[in-house]
């Protein structure tokens, strides 16, 4: 299809067959390297209107409209040498479904095979590494007197920003205790 140009007609634009190539390549420890939505995110997807045009062509669902979307998203950030922290933030933002898209996508478009150890290390890290949980809530905040509104999601930003600081290891009490001083 690729040869022919048929494949560009059927999605609507360009298409990146190479890196497709790379990503099924990984499938044999990647399982999650042929999920459909992963794969279509590979083969024709570089900016969020990618993911608009194939939509409109193929009439996708939207969990996998926005699964290539947070794949899309993610792919930037995720290189090989994060530290843990690094790839703790990234689980708490992304989670583990859409950080491992991220990886395998980066990966696909790397010029490094599938052989590549630090590639694998990452993929290892972000599988293993155990998502973190806020372990404030908006209630918590009411109940300490903070009026609801905008005072409550400034101060679970301020705690938020400070418990990423803290390595994810800030705890509940220690947080709370910052509102109510």
């Amino acid at each position: 299809m690729a040869d022919t140009g048929i494949i560009e007609i059927a999605l609507g634009g360009v298409v990146r067959v190479e890196d497709f190539q790379h990503l099924t390549r990984l499938a044999a420890f990647a399982p999650e390297a042929l999920e459909p939505a992963l794969c279509l995110a590979v083969l024709a997807c570089f900016v969020d209107e990618d993911v608009a045009r194939l939509d409109e062509h193929l009439r996708l669902t939207n969990r996998e409209t926005d699964r290539m979307r947070r794949a899309l998203a993610a792919n930037g950030g995720l290189r090989p040498g994060l530290n843990d922290h690094d790839v703790r933030a990234c689980l708490y933002r992304l989670g583990r479904e859409t950080a491992v898209d991220g990886v395998l996508m980066a990966w696909s478009r790397d010029v490094s095979g599938p052989d590549d150890a630090a590639w694998r290390a990452l993929l290892d890290a972000v599988r293993a590494a155990e998502v973190p949980v806020f372990p404030v809530r908006g209630r918590d905040l009411v109940a300490l007197g903070v009026p609801k509104g905008p005072d409550v999601g400034e101060t679970m930003r301020t705690l938020e920003g400070r418990w990423i600081a803290s390595d994810f290891t800030e705890s509940r009490d220690s947080l709370l205790a910052l509102v109510e001083s």
